[in-house]
């Protein structure tokens, strides 16, 4: 299937995904995040969004956000129509925001669902490399945070289209498929007020830094949290 019968079939059935850079954004080839010079520049434009000094910090954030939006196509347009958009670096344009940061991404080409598993590995090694390469930090909390990405957008995926459960299953499929070092995708229900049905969640497994920000705390779903405590939160987002 062409990719814009793709990105129509999609946007009728679970929403529009964004094609085009917004207002004040750029469009860059994602090829551009394996390139150091070029990375170490959007990581340092973040680190000033964040005012922080610390490149680890700064690079972390940066992979939060990116691949965030590099899973959102691919995801939303497999649950969606069966044909995921290519997440490629070749085949793949970021919309970069003033700050540095990847607001969203779209792709030129669709694949094979069966392809995805290993375009998704290639996409994180490369990247994961390239920015600890600048920043000088592990790759396993950048593994971390991929899994929960694609935790979060295959669960955003299976809502989109009114299946939740295969949104789960896929992601789990997929991390199994990618192998280590990727975590596996983990999941919690939590129940509604006053009823018995659930709103499910991502389990986390990675921590974003965002508390070493001045100004911020520990995320809703934090894994630094007590499980207790995370529970507890995400129950107060419920309606």
């Amino acid at each position: 299937m062409d990719v814009a019968e793709v990105y129509a079939l999609t946007a009728r059935r679970s929403g529009p995904l964004p094609v085009a850079a917004a207002a004040g954004e750029s469009l860059t080839p994602a090829s551009a995040s394996t390139d150091p010079a070029w990375l170490d520049q959007q990581i340092a434009a973040a680190a000033s969004t964040y005012r922080t000094a610390d490149a680890r910090v700064a690079g972390t954030m940066w992979w939060y956000a990116a691949s965030w939006a590099m899973l959102a196509g691919p995801l939303a347009t497999l649950l969606a129509t069966g044909y995921p958009v290519d997440p490629a670096l070749d085949a793949t344009f970021l919309h970069v925001r003033p700050g540095g940061l990847v607001s969203a991404t779209h792709s030129v080409r669709t694949l094979e669902k069966d392809d995805l598993p290993a375009a998704l590995r290639e996409l994180f090694q490369d990247v994961i490399t390239a920015i600890c390469e600048v920043t000088k930090q592990r790759d396993r909390p950048l593994w971390a945070i991929a899994a929960d990405s694609l935790a979060t957008q295959a669960l955003a995926a299976g809502t989109a289209v009114g299946d939740i459960a295969r949104g789960s299953q896929v992601a789990v499929e997929i991390a199994s498929a990618i192998g280590d070092p990727l975590p596996q995708p983990r999941f919690v229900d939590i129940p509604y007020k006053n009823h018995e049905s659930c709103q499910r969640f991502v389990h986390r497994t990675s921590c974003c830094l965002i508390y070493l920000v001045p100004g911020n705390a520990l995320c809703t779903s934090c894994p630094r949290r007590s499980a207790q405590d995370r529970a507890a939160r995400l129950a107060d987002l419920i309606p």
